[in-house]
């Protein structure tokens, strides 16, 4: 890995890590909060998914650790502050996480 590339380019693994320590840094429920998995059957079997609360502030975490695409819907309303995918992606109305991609919702 090229540390000079890497910083030249926005969706490289280093701007990653870079952002997800930040949002830890700025979001005391991410590092302080309680934590509550989500019930399997509720997502997709290869999504991993978690909140995260603290006080007045809400996470949801989902991290697809499958090759393939998977299929997600949530029965609430959440805002996206960090995707590693390009952008939101939905398939047939519902939510569609890429393969080894994740992302941090907030509860507004």
């Amino acid at each position: 890995m090229n540390v000079e590339k890497e910083i030249s380019n926005d969706s490289s693994l280093l701007k990653v890590v870079q952002e997800v320590l930040q949002i830890r840094k700025d979001m005391p429920a991410i590092n302080s909060g309680t934590l509550e998995l989500i019930k399997k059957g509720e997502l997709p079997s290869h999504i991993l998914a978690y909140k995260r609360k603290l006080e007045n502030e809400e996470v949801l975490v989902l991290i697809n650790f499958s090759s393939t695409k998977q299929k997600y819907s949530l029965k609430e309303n959440w805002k996206t502050i960090f995707n590693m995918q390009e952008e939101d992606y939905k398939l047939e109305g519902e939510n569609l996480l890429l393969p080894y991609t994740g992302m941090i919702l907030l509860h507004p």
